[in-house]
């Protein structure tokens, strides 16, 4: 073949012929016995939590301006991760995977929320068995195959808060609030959670606090309104700060238009 040779060669293991394929490419070589993969060393891969994508500054386009790309966010207790490994070459395949979860604030190298382990198996999915408090931040990453295979850039996302009796408040098509923060203090953890009417556009300080259009997202709205989550961390300062939304109708009200 164009990218390999193959040699027949005894297995001490078990007695009969024996196959062994070497397939070689620059930098990377997989090892083949009687047909199956025994070694393999696969590319970096994305990471994503009940199918939302995890994106950082090195991989997506936004943030623009100091603005923020929002963390994927979960609502209900049961949460499944899952990740996409990129080959570096066509004959890469997972073999093995470990998981490893634990608070934003913490550390991989002390105490672990959760580990998977070592699993043997070629799924690109595990749904952990733990109980994620409300209103937090968490962090996991995953490696293939072995120890020997560098940990995937962590992953970050939260849950949401538990409501008790949100309010509205205001009904202009332009709202906004300051408040200060103390001089001598550092914001380590910081969200926003906003719902509009039809669409609205969040900035804090001055900044767009993510790349969304037209969130929240349109609904029946005397049956369910949604809200959305925003990490708004770096946009904070010490002293005075702002944030403001413009409002628009959107969708809201069209379908009473509509029917009369």
């Amino acid at each position: 073949e164009t990218y390999g040779h193959e040699k027949k060669q005894r297995n001490p293991a078990q007695p009969g012929p024996c196959v062994v394929l070497v397939s070689m490419l620059p930098g990377t070589v997989a090892l083949f016995v009687n047909g199956v993969v025994v070694s393999m060393r696969p590319g970096p891969v994305a990471l994503s939590v009940n199918g939302l994508l995890c994106t950082d500054s090195t991989s997506s386009p936004f943030p623009k301006d100091g603005a923020v790309v929002s963390s994927p966010f979960l609502k209900d207790g049961a949460f499944v991760l899952q990740w996409l490994p990129h080959a570096q070459w066509s004959a890469q395949i997972q073999l093995a995977f470990e998981v490893e979860l634990v608070h934003e604030l913490g550390s991989f190298d002390d105490v672990l929320l959760w580990s998977s382990l070592v699993v043997n198996t070629t799924m690109l999915r595990m749904p952990p068995a733990v109980e994620l408090a409300p209103d937090s931040s968490f962090s996991w990453r995953v490696r293939l195959n072995d120890s020997q295979t560098p940990w995937s850039t962590p992953c970050t996302f939260d849950t949401a808060p538990l409501w008790t009796d949100p309010v509205w408040i205001g009904g202009a098509s332009q709202v906004r609030t300051d408040w200060r923060l103390p001089l001598d203090r550092s914001v380590t953890r910081a969200r926003a959670y906003a719902s509009g009417l039809g669409s609205f556009s969040l900035h804090v300080n001055g900044m767009a606090v993510s790349d969304h259009i037209m969130d929240p997202g349109q609904t029946v709205y005397d049956q369910k309104v949604l809200y959305v989550g925003y990490n708004i961390t770096t946009l904070l300062r010490p002293g005075l700060n702002a944030i403001g939304a413009l409002l628009g109708n959107s969708k809201y009200g069209y379908l009473d238009i509509y029917a009369n």
